[in-house]
């Protein structure tokens, strides 16, 4: 079904069941919608900029909806706006949170190339407590799919010192003594390879 087909299939029957709340259609602000204000302006910046370094350590693109939904219509919306959303479109691969009006967290992410496997959406959902504040349970989720995805798109191992600040300045040290090293050596063949000069009678 195309995404906007599906979002219509969506909101239709969330406007048809009998115990659901009118839902408007939210304008996505970052990587966090927002529309009730659930999170202060700080906490959700702060939230965003983790967002943002998790996308650029895992490229993985990872969003959530602070929803009014209710439970039993959160799935289905959180699919169509998925899509309508483009989470992941341009990124190895997306994970979304799908905040209904009460319970636990939904997750959302693409069928065709799953990010996480079932038993690792099983460890994230776990980590959710709805009892407690919104940015704290974001705090949790965000943590969890940090230690999920960033090891699965980890390019290469970081090179020795660099994970460690201190052992970092050791390390940057150590590479500029080398390139310092490589410029002092081709200075020197270059000056060996000039032609001698003609000799004074």
């Amino acid at each position: 079904m195309r995404p906007s087909l599906q979002l219509l299939a969506a909101t239709l029957a969330l406007a048809l069941a009998p115990t659901a709340r009118a839902v408007g259609v939210p304008t996505i602000t970052g990587h966090l919608t927002d529309p009730g204000h659930e999170l202060s302006d700080h906490d959700k910046s702060a939230l965003e900029d983790e967002l943002t370094h998790l996308a650029e350590d895992s490229h993985v693109d990872v969003a959530g909806w602070l929803s009014d939904v209710p439970p039993a219509q959160a799935a289905a919306l959180g699919r169509a706006f998925w899509d309508r959303w483009n989470i992941g479109r341009d990124w190895d691969g997306g994970v979304f949170f799908m905040f209904p009006a009460s319970g636990p967290v939904q997750l959302v992410q693409d069928p065709r190339k799953p990010e996480l496997s079932p038993p690792e959406l099983a460890r994230l959902v776990a980590v959710d407590d709805p009892r407690v504040g919104m940015h704290a349970r974001l705090e949790r989720l965000i943590a969890m799919t940090r230690a999920l995805v960033v090891p699965k798109h980890r390019g290469q191992a970081r090179p020795w010192g660099q994970a460690d600040p201190k052992r970092g300045v050791g390390y940057a040290l150590a590479s500029a003594a080398l390139a310092l090293a490589a410029v002092a050596l081709s200075v020197r063949r270059a000056s060996s390879s000039k032609p001698a000069g003609p000799h004074p009678s």
